[in-house]
Order: structure tokens, then sequence, then C-alpha cells
């Protein structure tokens, strides 16, 4: 058979040119001299050491017409998911876009110049104003639960440490 060179069998068979010496070094494989006087391998001792190549002798460029169409398949199916992954991004610029212009839109809560208490009393009576001063009261306990739950640790928090 043919005598080819040590990197060219390495390609050929799909392994490195690593492995080609230690089998030489062990004595698993045989060398044979080229014509030019270098080191070469018959591909006959490949076959018997390695098997059949792993690399067929055909441009990998050529391709059968069916596995051309299942590319040209894929390709479209592709570009169809870029087309919809596009189309959310568009939305969730416009929302973002509509969450920005809203909120520079709406001015900052002040508080009112009357007391709210005073306005609620007299539109639906002392019930409501005292109702009210409790929700406020309770937001402000909430404001300092929630002031001493982030001061503690991420994973005093997740494990249930001391509080």
């Amino acid at each position: 058979m043919a005598i080819i060179t040590i990197t060219e069998a390495a390609k050929k068979w799909n392994c490195g040119r690593a492995t080609i010496y230690r089998k030489l070094s062990a004595g698993a494989l045989s060398e044979t001299e080229m014509p030019d006087g270098g080191r070469g391998i018959d591909t006959s001792e490949m076959l018997r050491v390695f098997g059949p190549a792993d690399s067929p002798d055909v441009h990998p460029d050529v391709l059968d017409k069916g596995a051309g169409r299942d590319l040209i398949r894929e390709n479209a199916h592709l570009l169809q998911l870029l087309e919809a992954k596009d189309q959310h991004i568009e939305s969730l610029r416009q929302a973002l876009r509509l969450i920005e212009h809203r909120s520079a839109v709406e001015p900052a809560m002040e508080e009112p110049s009357v007391p709210v208490a005073l306005v609620e009393s007299s539109a639906q009576g002392a019930d409501s104003a005292v109702s009210l001063e409790a929700e406020r009261a309770r937001v402000a306990e909430l404001e300092v639960q929630l002031a001493a739950e982030r001061s503690r640790g991420f994973f005093s928090r997740v494990f249930g440490g001391k509080r």
C-alpha cells in the first residue's frame, strides 16, 4: 500500500501525532522510510493498528441534496426565531419607554397643606380619620420592619438566622 507521513496519517485516522509516535515507540506500529528519506507509515500498518480511516476522501463542502434541504429548513426556522426575538425586544423597549414617561409625568406625592385627617373627618366622620391614622401607623411599623430585614445578611434571611 501507500506510504504516508505521520502528519497525514494523524489527519486521515483522526488521531494525534503523539498517539502515532507512542505506538511506534511501543512497537505496535512499524515505520517505513519514505522515498525522500523521511519517516513514514504504510497505510496497511495504520489499518492493522487503528482500523479503517475516520475521514473519507471526499470534500467536506459537498453535501447531498437532502442535507441541503434540511439546512435550508433549519435556516428559515432560525430566521423566524430571530424575528420573534426582535419583536419581543421591541415590545420591551416600548414598555420601558412608557414606564419612564409615566414616572416623569406623575408628580411626586407631597403632603397636602391641610391635614388629611381634618378633610376626612369633615367628609366622612371621625371613624375614617381614626382609620387613616391607624393605617399610617401600620405603614410606619412595616417600614421599620423592612429596614430591620434589609440590615440582616443574605444567609440569615434565607436560612433563618438570629433576628
